[in-house]
């Protein structure tokens, strides 16, 4: 894709999603001016914009098993951590921010869901991801300090950037 086209469909779509949806349809065209192509891109865009909220909304697992995935709520302990705060949520589970009480600093916590963990496939995914981080040495690559299992939780503790 050209440089030129790209901000174009990237000016376009930045633009659309500021409008409401009614709105929106009529903006696209007006802005396209009838080229077509361009028009589908910035849709297509759209369009997946629109969809990512619910795409995101629980982690992978927590569908179709009737159980809630359980959040750790500030104070708890897994390990020697304590939890401080939710970071994120993602893919693989939950993300806090947590202080290393052996060592006196703060580290972020990847945190497999129970309801996850009970499937083998997760945790050796789980596994992998800790030990392909931990093989590397880059300055863009936070630091593996630990893997580990805690009261039905797998976790990775990792440098808090």
């Amino acid at each position: 894709m050209e440089v030129e086209h790209w901000h174009k469909v990237s000016r376009i779509f930045n633009s659309a999603i500021e409008l409401d949806a009614e709105r929106r349809l009529d903006f696209v065209d007006e802005e396209c001016g009838g080229n077509e192509a361009l028009k589908a891109e910035v849709q297509a865009l759209i369009s997946a914009h629109e969809s990512f909220d619910s795409f995101i909304d629980s982690p992978i697992g927590s569908e179709g098993r009737g159980e809630p995935v359980k959040s750790l709520q500030p104070g708890e302990r897994i390990a020697s951590f304590q939890i401080l705060s939710h970071i994120g949520s993602g893919a693989m589970g939950e993300v806090y921010l947590a202080k290393d009480l052996r060592l006196n600093r703060h580290v972020a916590i990847k945190v497999l869901p129970p309801n996850s963990a009970i499937d083998e496939g997760s945790r050796k995914r789980f596994q992998r991801e800790a030990q392909s981080a931990a093989s590397l040495d880059h300055p863009n690559i936070c630091t593996i300090h630990e893997i580990g299992e805690h009261s039905g939780f797998n976790f990775i503790v990792m440098q808090y950037v």
